[in-house]
């Protein structure tokens, strides 16, 4: 079986990481999978030139930057993160985060301090990223629906705080939206969980409006807005994309909705309001990449429709698209002018 490709993290000016003169130009780096094995790989964005399985990963994996590193979060069955090297693709370092915790995301406050979600687990655990040790938790259980598990996902540092999605779905009964989904905001100055809301009592979350957030924070500088895609039910057209202000620390409402855009929230990059980009899944399963507008909150067009499950990530590198397709017959990364789609 090919290996297709899932993950796709985009990285610019290497050089100002002190990397040899020869790793100047920007690399973009690859997650692959067949579901049993996984692979590691990268492409010069410069020249488009891959450097196929340059590394051996989990097959279920996320892949992360910081500190002129690659970071692997090697998912379930596998339990810890992997260090790369992006010049020379040798593992640095692998640590574990706990058997059976399945780590989904990982974030840096400073090169000896970093915060990893465990999609089985309770607490937020606190690792020192230079060497693997585990110095801390936070417990997040207090946000957890009935089945005692608050399902953290992704994380998004801005400023001190971070913010930790929680779908908050119920596994007792396949995994299903629960009444509400939530972001837990950290003080990484303090290791301690931000109270949200003051007119209630007890420590609070932000409450989404939407449930079962699937995608990775973006952030709009423009308004100093986060984003986050939600799936509500599979199949359902009840999701879409939320804005969360990180001043307020509360939701800003929905900004574009699943049956404006044609299907359930897969993945979201933004650009500006004008013209953002979404892969979303359509009532027969099959994955899209479009384009979307945060001013009216509507689907614009459909820019690549390669038909079956195929998308699974997309990322903005300056004026180009790159997208991961994971067809079985071609799979590869698929780049788009931004300006022209």
């Amino acid at each position: 079986m090919p290996l297709r490709v899932r993950s796709l993290l985009v990285l610019l000016a290497l050089a100002a990481f002190a990397l040899p003169r020869a790793a100047i130009a920007g690399k973009a780096f690859v997650f692959e999978t067949d579901y049993s094995t996984g692979s590691f790989s990268a492409v010069n964005t410069t020249t488009h030139a891959p450097s196929c399985d340059v590394a051996s990963v989990h097959s279920d994996a996320r892949l992360r930057w910081y500190g002129g590193r690659v970071y692997v979060v090697n998912r379930f069955g596998a339990d810890n993160i992997q260090v790369i090297d992006p010049a020379t693709y040798a593992t640095l370092l692998q640590f574990s985060v706990g058997n059976g915790a399945n780590p989904y995301d990982i974030a840096f406050a400073s090169p000896t301090k970093a915060y990893v979600t465990r999609y089985e687990r309770t607490d937020l655990w606190i690792v020192n990223p230079s060497t693997g040790a585990h110095t801390g938790t936070i417990s997040l259980a207090a946000f957890a629906d009935a089945d005692g598990i608050p399902e953290m996902d992704h994380l998004m540092m801005v400023g001190p705080l971070l913010f930790v999605s929680l779908q908050r779905v119920n596994r007792n009964a396949g995994f299903i939206p629960t009444d509400t989904s939530l972001v837990a905001v950290i003080d990484t100055r303090t290791d301690t969980v931000v109270d949200c809301d003051a007119a209630t009592a007890g420590v609070q979350a932000i409450v989404l409006q939407l449930t079962n957030p699937v995608t990775a924070f973006q952030f709009d500088r423009s308004t100093s807005r986060l984003l986050l895609g939600c799936v509500g039910f599979y199949g359902a057209l009840d999701g879409g994309i939320e804005r969360i202000d990180p001043v307020v620390l509360a939701s800003a409402g929905v900004v574009a909705r699943e049956d404006s855009l044609g299907g359930d929230v897969a993945d979201i990059v933004w650009r500006d309001t004008a013209k953002s980009y979404a892969i979303v899944s359509d009532a027969s399963y099959k994955t899209l990449l479009i384009t979307w507008s945060a001013s009216t909150g509507r689907k614009l067009a459909t820019v690549y429709a390669p038909g079956g499950f195929t998308l699974g990530d997309a990322e903005l590198s300056g004026n180009e698209l790159w997208v991961c397709d994971g067809s079985f017959a071609s799979p590869g990364i698929r780049v788009f002018s931004s300006v022209t789609d």
